[in-house]
């Protein structure tokens, strides 16, 4: 029978921008700076804190972490599944590799590698996309943006955040304090640059309710299947969809938010393998 985990969280992203080359390590004339004390960008998508680089002044509003928040199993809320709540992560440093246009435009970046894991109570259950990926990664790519009222509501709605202009005047004042306080000089530094930054490209909230679509089915090896009871060894020789969008983003504290959902053990539709 069809499992469906709905997840959804803020993830981030720490790598330089057009014009700068995809692997500028420190940012040079894109939106996007490694500031004093920081360390270098690693272009690695983070849908966990581990590894990354949570930026002074963004909490509480955004905290890294993707979690399940809602299991179904075949149609009907699974309340208390061992799934539900569970951290999802991407394994493995997965990177958008977009490279300037020369793979996929901005927006339609393909993640490579894909491999998706829940983890629960030292535990963990997932798939990846394959075993092998083909360049220039077609099937991972983006399948289109949304920048329609609709889209900036379903934002809103799923960060809780309304404004992000406001928010960047509030992070200001956070930072502000926080320069004025602390005798590191390098977060001081950091601080100052950060505000420079808000207060000169404020239009740059304008991104915010921007969503880019994926979709694509998981084919990879499966990992962890007993946690999920559900499923049989049948299932995991099917292909698991999976349709999330990435939107959201902020480019002060370079996070962005991901929701979607995952579907195993499902039937293939008609025409599918």
């Amino acid at each position: 029978m069809p499992v469906e985990l709905d997840f959804g969280g803020w993830f981030q992203l720490r790598l330089a921008t057009d014009p700068d080359p995809h692997d500028e390590p420190r940012g040079v004339s894109g939106f996007t700076w490694a500031y004093p004390g920081e360390p270098d960008f690693d272009r690695t998508v983070r849908f966990q804190p581990a590894g990354a680089y949570p930026r002074v002044a963004c909490d509480p509003e955004i905290r890294i972490g993707v979690s399940v928040t809602e299991v179904r199993v075949d149609g009907e809320v699974a309340a208390g599944h061992p799934l539900t709540g569970a951290a999802v992560d991407l394994a493995d440093e997965p990177k958008f590799e977009g490279r300037n246009g020369i793979v996929a435009e901005a927006g339609f970046e393909p993640i490579v590698p894909f491999r998706l894991l829940f983890r629960r109570d030292g535990r963990w259950f997932g798939r990846s996309y394959a075993d092998r990926y083909e360049f220039p990664y077609a099937d991972l790519r983006g399948k289109g943006i949304d920048f329609s009222d609709e889209a900036k509501a379903d934002v809103a709605k799923a960060t809780g955040i309304a404004d992000l202009g406001l928010l960047w005047q509030e992070r200001q004042r956070r930072l502000a304090e926080v320069a004025a306080a602390t005798e590191d000089e390098a977060l001081a530094e950091a601080c100052r640059c950060r505000i420079d930054f808000m207060r000169e490209n404020d239009y740059l909230v304008g991104d915010y309710g921007l969503r880019s679509f994926y979709a694509m089915d998981l084919r990879g090896p499966v990992e962890g299947l007993d946690l999920v009871p559900e499923l049989s060894r049948a299932d995991a020789e099917r292909p698991w969809p999976i349709r999330f969008w990435m939107g959201g983003w902020d480019f002060d504290s370079l996070c962005g938010f991901v929701q979607g959902t995952l579907t195993a053990g499902a039937d293939p539709a008609p025409g599918q393998d």
